[in-house]
């Protein structure tokens, strides 16, 4: 069974995912990062990271030009139940991560 973390107690990395979305970067690409059975479609397999909680993604490509993906979580994972947006950022807001800069373009 799934645990559910309260919102106040979300880590910031995960709020911020949350939010913004994960922010992915390509790695390297191991045998055993693929499951077994969609290692057999893969023509192309790419490696991705979230580079503030530590997701994973494969991007798997079959010969076909069929796209599959899945994901791994780190053990950690901080899971909360479905929240509308607003509250996401309005808790961004309460804990000083959503900056506004005013002004700096212009130097100002």
């Amino acid at each position: 069974m799934r645990h559910y973390t309260e919102l106040a107690d979300l880590r910031d990395e995960v709020l911020l995912c949350r939010v913004f979305r994960h922010a992915w970067e390509v790695r390297p690409f191991y045998d055993d990062d693929v499951r077994p059975e969609l290692a057999r479609l893969a023509s192309s397999v790419r490696a991705l990271r979230c580079t503030r909680c530590g997701h994973e993604r494969f991007d798997i490509l079959t010969a076909d030009g069929r796209h599959r993906h899945y994901y791994r979580e780190p053990e950690d994972t901080q899971h909360i139940r479905p929240v509308p947006l607003q509250v996401l950022r309005a808790e961004m807001i309460r804990r000083g991560l959503w900056v506004t800069v005013i002004g700096q373009a212009d130097g100002a």
